[in-house]
């Protein structure tokens, strides 16, 4: 897959999508940086751990997070090239969030 272009926007995200992704921008997981897929779903509600898996799988699949294989399990981390774009995103449903 081939990165976007510099500036692409970020179409807008569901709630669990931008839960996901608060997470991930939070703890700064970008580029080179990944987190666990089993360490990301920690804290949901196990009644609904299957949806934010169905979340999951289509920001991978959108290219909005890179997927990238471990030796403890499938990793991913948010591409450098639409950190601007998805903090503005991610601004609309939490304003307090810091650059």
């Amino acid at each position: 897959m081939c990165p976007e272009l510099p500036g692409r926007a970020v179409r807008e995200l569901t709630r669990d999508e931008a839960v996901l992704l608060r997470k991930m921008y939070r703890a700064r997981k970008f580029g080179g940086s990944h987190l666990l897929e089993s360490n990301l779903l920690h804290g949901i509600p196990r009644d609904r751990v299957n949806e934010f898996r169905t979340s999951l799988r289509a920001l991978k699949r959108e290219g909005i997070l890179l997927a990238k294989s471990t030796a403890h399990g499938p990793a991913v981390s948010i591409p450098p090239w639409i950190v601007r774009a998805l903090l503005g995103e991610l601004r609309k449903r939490y304003p307090d969030l810091l650059p």
